[in-house]
Formats: C-alpha cells, sequence, structure tokens
C-alpha cells in the first residue's frame, strides 16, 4: 500500500542520500554529484520548518518532496523518487500526492528548478518554463526554471 507522510527530522540523511542517489541517474561525474550533495542536504532545520513530506510503498521510502510556502508563489525545493523506483509510476503518484497538500494548504502556484533531463515528466504535467537559470552546481550550466498553477 502506498502512503504519505510528513517527515521527520530523523530522516534528513536518508533523504539526502535518495537525492543524490536520484540526481546520479543522470550520469554527473563526481565532482558535480559531491557539490550537489552540499548545496541540497535535506536538513532538519527544513524538515521541521517546511512541508516535507515522503512517500512509501508499504514500509520502504520511495520518493519524498519539500514545498517552500510563500504568500504568492511556493517554491518545490524537492521532488525525488528513489532511483531504484524511477520509471515504475511513483513520480506520478508523488505528483498528485503534491498536488493534494497544495491544496490542503492554499497553494496556487508553484516554481522550481530541476535537470534538463527531468523536463519531459514537469513538461507532460503541465508546467512551463519560466526561464533558463545558471546551475548553482555547475555555474556554466543553464537549468529550466518552471511554474506550475495548482487546479
Amino acid at each position: 500500500m502506498i502512503k504519505l507522510k510528513r517527515a521527520q527530522v530523523e530522516n534528513a540523511e536518508a533523504l539526502t542520500q535518495l537525492a543524490v542517489k536520484s540526481e546520479a541517474t543522470w550520469k554527473f561525474d563526481d565532482e558535480f554529484m559531491n557539490l550537489f550533495e552540499l548545496l541540497y542536504a535535506v536538513t532538519p532545520d527544513f524538515i521541521s520548518t517546511q512541508l516535507v513530506y515522503e512517500l512509501y510503498e508499504e514500509d520502504e521510502l520511495i520518493g519524498f518532496f519539500g514545498i517552500v510556502k510563500e504568500e504568492l508563489i511556493s517554491i518545490l525545493e524537492f521532488f525525488y523518487i528513489s532511483a531504484d523506483h524511477i520509471g515504475q509510476g511513483y513520480g506520478n503518484i508523488m505528483w498528485e500526492k503534491l498536488m493534494k497538500i497544495c491544496n490542503e494548504n492554499q497553494i496556487s502556484m508553484i516554481e522550481f528548478v530541476t535537470s534538463p533531463e527531468a523536463m519531459p515528466f514537469y513538461s507532460a504535467k503541465g508546467a512551463i518554463l519560466m526561464e533558463n537559470v545558471t546551475s548553482l552546481v555547475m555555474p556554466k550550466r543553464k537549468i529550466p526554471k518552471l511554474r506550475y498553477e495548482i487546479k
């Protein structure tokens, strides 16, 4: 059975490692991945102050997302499926759960950056490319910044 639950601060490292392994599926080099892990670590403070949810299949952590709620446009800071479960439909399931959480929290619009490799997933959901921005991890690389209106 698939379930979504609020993330616990003691899971910060597990969530960070899930994100790192998921991002590594795009075959980035070690230097990129080390910097990614440093810049995008999920902290206990982030978990305790933001909307962070974990997706489970039975007792196995499958993915997680984290939203920074803002007054007008909220930020989808994290949206990761475990590397072992990419391509199995869990992203679609988690997206639907994300929409439910946004509606419950009166979030009508989200913005986020992503890897160009993940663009087809988000485009299929209806996210709109706002602009290409400079990657924090690789300054010579441009990555898409997207916006999605919650329906």
